[in-house]
């Protein structure tokens, strides 16, 4: 079909639908009329579906399930309950986040998409996370969707996130989200840590993330970076350590208890005498030792490095 004499149809059709729904409206009381008019509430556009929610009301007009009942909320922009119709909703409020003019209730539509659960909304969350308007809260609604649902194709559309100069607030909650796909998450995660260029906070987050799902996996990569680290402030004295370890030591000290032997083996490897980061891996066995039920044993090995003259200097 010709494309201009398809646009024109598509014209006249969308004329019709809102005569209709403005219009004669006492005339809809017929059912099968009713029926076409529910039918619209899933129109493309919003300001039919809009419409015929409203000619819907006028004639007191009931839904027949949940379905029904989510296309009328979603064309009314009432999102409160609508995450309770559970995934009869998803397709209407998909229709919401296709619409640019709606771009203010976007957030409120995610967040039934994340409290519904459902698997067939990552890819248009993944998508709302890369192209949504941030400043009516949409990507950081996406990441806190995405965490609900767990759907591993996430893991790397939030991983991307740590590249961008984004606010704390967003990096702790992408960091929070990733956690909660534990060992799945792992490999992404160290190849991420393993990066080399102008994007820091993607090591810096990585390790975070890292060191909050645990486990014994996690930490030589943790510490392979962190020696890393050393050598560029061993080879560059211009090289500032403290900017970079803290976020390395403190993912091992999230690690807990597991990571305790290898904190330790950094401190009696020579090579901390000529870095600024002993007290750092102090702090944080102390603050592990607090946790540790047998921790005399690790009180008293913390007590001896601290009494050590390299430490008092």
């Amino acid at each position: 079909m010709d494309l201009t004499i398809y646009k024109i149809r598509v014209l006249i059709a969308n004329k019709f639908k809102i005569w209709a729904t403005e219009k004669n409206i006492d005339k809809w009381e017929h059912s099968k009329n009713i029926k076409w008019l529910s039918r619209m509430l899933m129109d493309v556009r919003a300001d039919i579906r809009w419409r015929a929610a409203v000619a819907l009301y006028a004639i007191d007009w009931q839904p027949k399930n949940n379905k029904e009942k989510a296309a009328y909320l979603a064309a009314n922009l009432e999102f409160e309950e609508i995450d309770q119709l559970g995934v009869p909703a998803i397709k209407s409020l998909m229709l919401v986040l296709h619409d640019k003019e709606s771009s203010s209730s976007h957030a409120s539509v995610i967040k039934a998409l994340g409290k519904i659960g459902n698997k067939r909304a990552v890819p248009m969350l993944i998508y709302m996370l890369k192209n949504g308007e941030n400043y009516f809260g949409v990507q950081m609604a996406a990441i806190e969707a995405l965490e609900k649902i767990k759907d591993k194709r996430a893991i790397l559309p939030l991983i991307d996130e740590f590249k961008y100069g984004a606010s704390e607030s967003r990096y702790q909650a992408v960091i929070k989200a990733l956690s909660v796909f534990g060992t799945k998450a792992i490999v992404p995660l160290i190849d991420a840590l393993r990066y080399k260029g102008i994007y820091t906070n993607i090591n810096r987050c990585a390790a975070l993330t890292l060191g909050e799902i645990g486990g014994t996996k996690v930490i030589a990569p943790i510490v392979q970076r962190l020696y890393d680290s050393i050598e560029d402030r061993l080879n560059d004295s211009n090289y500032s350590l403290i900017f970079v370890a803290p976020y390395y030591i403190e993912a091992l000290k999230k690690v807990g208890e597991p990571a305790v032997e290898t904190l330790l083996n950094i401190l009696n490897d020579e090579k901390l005498q000529k870095t600024d980061i002993h007290q750092l891996i102090i702090n944080a066995l102390k603050e592990i030792s607090f946790k540790v039920q047998d921790n005399k044993n690790l009180i008293d090995i913390i007590e001896k490095f601290e009494s050590a003259p390299i430490f008092r200097d």
